[in-house]
């Protein structure tokens, strides 16, 4: 990958609930082709997984359901050469169906608890590379 926004992306491919995957994809729009793409170190992007854009232009990729429980796991992406670093441990696992990341004014993000969780009150806050409970 190129430059960030020069009409490339990365596809994160899903997975069935219970069901991880490691693949991801680059897309060219320009050429209008899908090529392989660097796989996630973590191997467990499953069902519910999402991701959303640093200030720096990193993305954070929250992983969803692992073998049908919820995960604690983020990655990074680095936009300027497409690779995957392993990103902060969450405090608690709130990753899979349902999670929500939401950015704060104060340039933090609110990340709360997907399905396999859903009698849990936890949500956390994610300050660049730091993970904090309310």
């Amino acid at each position: 990958m190129g430059l960030p926004f020069n009409n490339q992306y990365k596809v994160i491919v899903g997975a069935a609930s219970g069901a991880v995957s490691a693949n991801t994809m680059n897309y060219d729009a320009v050429a209008k082709v899908f090529t392989n793409g660097t796989a996630l170190i973590t191997n467990s992007a499953g069902c519910g997984s999402i991701a959303f854009q640093r200030q720096d232009g990193y993305w954070i990729i929250m992983l969803g359901d692992a073998a049908a429980a919820a995960t604690n796991i983020t990655e990074i992406v680095n936009p300027y050469n497409g690779t995957t670093a392993v990103g902060p441990t969450l405090s608690a696992s709130v990753g899979g169906r349902g999670q929500t990341v939401i950015p704060r004014s104060d340039g933090t993000f609110l990340i709360t608890v997907g399905a396999f969780n859903a009698s849990s009150t936890n949500s956390q806050i994610y300050f660049r590379g730091v993970v904090l409970m309310p």
